[in-house]
């Protein structure tokens, strides 16, 4: 931790790099423009969502609608739709075939102790020089838990923190899956940002991940004490041989910047829905086996979309 403070790590740089200091170094605006309010264009994305479609979505699948605490608009679909309800969400024309094939679809985050259940990086810019994919808190983009328990229906178990990975303790996640429905997507301007260090399309994928607020590709987002502690991100291709190749990832979070052995802790990141709108098996039931008809929560409108 000393040396962290002594390095710089809090301005972003030191133990965790701020992976898109590269596209300011290449004369991108340090500003990622997410949307333009009130026009149809498309900010720094490639191409504006299918608002219409949106719409239509909402209309024919999502129940109860409510509107956050920030303006945001959900709304509650089965856990069967909820996938393919992602997936046409987000596919988008003049983006989506350029987003790298493993990074398509919709993935499910096993084990994630987070009420966090679906996630899509596919409305997203890639840089294909800087191997560089810019996703935004899009609309449609994320799928939560959709019933007031604090802890999605298993078992945390948390073994040695410094040796074996963590599932989760119930102290540390008791947030409802609408509550961090909220949280999560209140910044549209934020970013997730994957760093691709692997060939994007063959062999073994290996990516990291980071957070940057507000569209500021100057600074990335870092959890620090009293309320976390650094982290820093992977996603790592772990195929088991159960599923296809290159849909099952280890979505890893090591912590204590730089310690050995680093605290290692993550989830399983399975592609449930592939880049062709099909469900991926054996994963997608598993999916359904864990949600137990329980809801999931969607957000289909948000300010400034």
């Amino acid at each position: 931790a000393i040396y962290c403070l002594v390095s710089g790590y809090f301005e972003g740089t030191g133990c965790v790099e701020n992976y898109t200091q590269i596209l300011i170094d290449a004369n991108y605006d340090p500003k990622f423009v997410v949307k333009e309010t009130g026009s149809s264009k498309s900010g720094d994305m490639p191409a504006s969502p299918d608002y219409a479609r949106w719409h239509d979505l909402k209309n024919a699948h999502l129940k109860d609608t409510f509107v956050g605490y920030t303006g945001s608009k959900y709304g509650y679909a089965s856990a069967a739709e909820a996938p393919e309800l992602l997936y046409k969400g987000t596919k988008i024309d003049d983006v989506f075939e350029h987003v790298p094939r493993k990074l398509r679809g919709v993935f499910w985050m096993d084990g994630n102790p987070l009420p966090e259940v679906l996630a899509t990086f596919q409305y997203g810019r890639y840089y294909s020089k800087e191997q560089m994919l810019i996703t935004p808190k899009v609309p449609w983009g994320w799928g939560f838990w959709g019933e007031e328990h604090v802890i999605p229906n298993y078992e945390p178990n948390c073994g040695s923190a410094l040796t074996s990975t963590c599932v989760g303790t119930p102290h540390m996640y008791n947030v409802s899956g609408k509550n961090i429905a909220q949280s999560y997507t209140s910044g549209v301007e934020d970013l997730w940002v994957v760093k691709i260090e692997s060939d994007p399309e063959e062999g073994d994928f290996f990516a990291r991940l980071q957070m940057n607020q507000n569209g500021d590709l100057g600074s990335r987002w870092v959890d620090l004490p009293p309320d976390g502690v650094p982290q820093d991100y992977t996603f790592e291709q772990d195929d088991d041989g159960v599923g296809p190749a290159g849909t099952r990832f280890f979505r890893g979070v090591y912590f204590g910047c730089g310690m050995v052995p680093p605290w290692r802790y993550g989830y399983t990141a399975k592609k449930i829905i592939d880049e062709d709108g099909n469900r991926v098996q054996p994963y997608f039931d598993e999916y359904l086996t864990f949600m137990q008809e329980h809801r999931i929560i969607i957000m289909w409108e948000a300010d400034g979309w």
